[in-house]
């Protein structure tokens, strides 16, 4: 985030109210917990929604005031979820400083928004292909370490060679990861597979010992390149749609629990804050319904009852 930045109204900048209202929005966007990657969505939204109400500082905005930017954001329902989390965020924190004397965020409900990453999962045969066809050694890796470990793309970009450390009685190893907000957690790989990373390690980190980077510049991979590679192998391998690397996510929590992973085990691998999360996965890919239980005999001809 830019430190010059004015979110709410720049054309008030020198009026103490202004500063004071400015501050609050730095301290909010600049606590530890949030990501830098949080930290440009969030104020793109807060500098979107006070922009709305330009002449309104913090302590002027009302839920009457939200409902109706809500309301006349022509988004997806989706986003204006997203754009509602952020106020409701900045709201409550705002509150738990004794900023505001009230959250006018509080009475405010998100829409209902239909599920749609079922169709983000992946089959094991597309997903296979995808890393079969893939002649870089690097981007193969990735592939791999996407869809079997089920990290977010930002986590998986950011794995150096510290990142990993040799279980006991070389069963495996344990791979640290950085999540969001900060949060680090521990994700176990099979002995085999670390076997390959390790491999990788020996000849393909740069000098800041990074896994992935980009060989011209010797700067870490971006997510937009990241991106890039999945939607090339995806391609090659005639996958259709399009996946994006959040995909391999989904299709990783599900395949697992499909072949009898605990859920809390896929929520700690995961780095899931809430075991509902991982939960929805539990019925993501139905194999079977009441239908299974029930004769189909293929182009059976009945009379009718009532042409008698």
């Amino acid at each position: 985030m830019s430190h010059s930045l004015i979110v709410i109204n720049p054309q008030k900048e020198t009026s103490e109210k202004n500063v004071s209202d400015n501050i609050q929005v730095f301290s909010f966007l600049n606590q530890p917990t949030i990501s830098k990657k949080s930290q440009e969505n969030y104020e793109r939204i807060l500098r979107q929604f006070f922009y709305f109400y330009k002449g309104l500082g913090i302590k002027d905005i009302t839920t009457a005031h939200i409902t109706l930017y809500l309301k006349k954001l022509n988004k997806a329902p989706s986003t204006k979820n997203l754009h509602l989390r952020v106020i409701s965020a900045f709201y409550r924190y705002s509150f738990k400083v004794k900023y505001v004397s009230e959250n006018p965020t509080q009475a405010l409900r998100q829409e209902k928004v239909p599920e749609k990453f079922r169709f983000k999962i992946l089959h094991r045969q597309q997903i296979q292909r995808m890393i079969d066809l893939e002649e870089n050694h690097s981007k193969k890796l990735l592939l791999k370490i996407l869809y079997y470990t089920g990290l977010r793309v930002s986590e998986a970009i950011s794995l150096n060679e510290k990142s990993f450390r040799v279980a006991e009685w070389n069963k495996g190893a344990y791979m640290t990861v950085v999540g969001k907000g900060s949060k680090v957690r521990s994700v176990f790989l099979p002995f085999d597979f670390y076997i390959q990373i390790n491999e990788y390690i020996k000849t393909s980190t740069n000098n800041e010992g990074l896994l992935f980077f980009d060989p011209k510049t010797e700067k870490g991979l971006t997510r937009f390149q990241a991106f890039r590679i999945i939607q090339r192998a995806a391609k090659r391998a005639k996958v259709d749609p399009l996946p994006s690397p959040h995909w391999f996510r989904h299709s990783n929590a599900t395949h697992s629990i499909e072949a009898g992973a605990p859920v809390h085990v896929v929520q700690a691998s995961l780095g899931h804050s809430s075991i509902s999360t991982t939960g929805k996965y539990l019925h993501a890919s139905w194999t079977e319904s009441n239908a299974s239980y029930l004769i189909f005999e293929k182009d059976q001809k009945t009379k009718s009852p009532v042409s008698d």
